[in-house]
């Protein structure tokens, strides 16, 4: 039994390190038969798919297919379902290989998405209306709505303090928010939306990185200038202000030290915070670019899928005036073969050698007149 086994494993591992050749139109690429069987659902894994392919006198499997393509279709093989375009196939040549291969729809999910193709999840408008009132209440700009119309009905329905009326008042700023309902018609400011939410880590982490920054050097401004009496720092929290503004490279000068080591301390936390806000900035710049070049392709995509029905007009109408050419053509050609004929029949043979003479040089006339027409068809 244990040799049986033996046996058994022996075979399947020379099965698994077979050699396969693979001949995409006349390109050779050679594998492994145990990494092609790693994914059994495709064209190239399925033995019983692949095996219409085969050739026997060559031993190999013939594809008349994209040869460029193919690089990337044999490294979602090799690298375990990671799928990759060549730089040199463009996006719809790809997609096509990926069909025809059969790599599923999770492959060309993942491959939409690598080229900015996001498809948004399709929700079901609900049965019942007041369904959509929960998820309109959440949203955040319908919020900002709501908080800027409570004023008035505050002031409307009450009579309120002096004090009551400055709360009122910062309430009302919220009307200013809804300036950014006019996202929905800029695209550059969607793209900073957008931007944004993708970096929310990044803004995260300066923040942070701020208020650590804040804590040291408010307190270790706050000590070197404790002893001297012309002191602008009165408290640890009273020198936050001055650490913010130094960081930022703002510099209002209301606040300043005046003693050497709170100089020293004021120059340490500048250069901190220039460090601190030129670390995630990079990250910001590129998470910008990929929306920016994604919404600029999506436009060139749109404008491509335009130009082929253009095109495909002008194409027919150049095809109807040749057509038309070549039966005139044809027509002349017959006309002219007649009349041969009957020439041939009746007359010397001097007067047919005339008439052919003259019926050659009008067949070579009306030949080059329909070249003329096929240039100008053309132009």
């Amino acid at each position: 039994m244990a040799a049986a086994a033996e046996e058994e494993e022996e075979s399947q591992r020379a099965l698994h390190h077979q050699r396969v050749l693979i001949n995409i139109s006349g390109l050779r690429f050679e594998t492994q038969l145990g990494t092609l069987n790693q994914f059994p659902d495709t064209l190239l894994g399925d033995p019983d798919k692949r095996m219409r392919y085969f050739d026997p006198l060559r031993n190999e499997y013939f594809f008349d297919r994209n040869r460029p393509s193919f690089d990337g279709i044999l490294y979602f093989y090799q690298s375990g379902g990671k799928l990759r375009r060549p730089v040199n196939v463009s996006i719809d040549v790809f997609a096509d290989e990926i069909r025809f291969y059969q790599l599923g729809e999770e492959a060309m999910e993942r491959f939409r998405e690598d080229e900015g193709f996001i498809k948004e999840e399709e929700k079901p408008l609900p049965r019942n209306e007041f369904q959509r009132q929960p998820e309109f209440s959440r949203n955040i700009m319908n919020i900002i709505d709501i908080v800027a119309i409570i004023p008035y009905f505050i002031t409307l329905g009450t009579e309120l303090a002096q004090e009551q009326q400055a709360i009122l008042r910062v309430i009302r700023l919220v009307r200013v928010f809804r300036i950014f309902k006019l996202s929905r018609h800029s695209k550059g400011l969607q793209i900073l939306g957008q931007t944004l939410k993708a970096s929310m880590r990044e803004l995260g982490l300066l923040i942070f990185f701020l208020f650590i920054g804040v804590i040291l050097f408010s307190s270790a401004v706050y000590f070197a200038e404790a002893d001297d009496p012309d002191s602008h720092f009165s408290s640890i929290p009273d020198a936050f202000w001055w650490a913010v503004v130094t960081m930022t490279t703002v510099g209002y000068g209301d606040m300043r030290p005046v003693t050497v080591g709170g100089k020293i301390v004021g120059s340490l936390c500048a250069i901190a915070g220039v460090l601190t806000i030129a670390l995630p900035v990079p990250v910001i710049v590129s998470n910008f670019n990929y929306f920016y070049h994604r919404g600029t392709d999506n436009e060139e995509q749109a404008i491509l899928k335009e130009e082929p029905s253009s095109a495909q007009g002008s194409s027919a109408g150049g095809e109807l005036k040749r057509s038309r050419s070549k039966n005139s053509l044809n027509k002349s050609v017959v006309h002219l073969e007649n009349s041969e004929g009957i020439n041939n029949g009746t007359g010397s043979l001097e007067k047919t050698n005339i008439k052919a003479k003259s019926n050659l040089d009008l067949r070579k006339s009306l030949y080059a007149l329909c070249l003329d027409t096929n240039r100008e068809t053309d132009l």
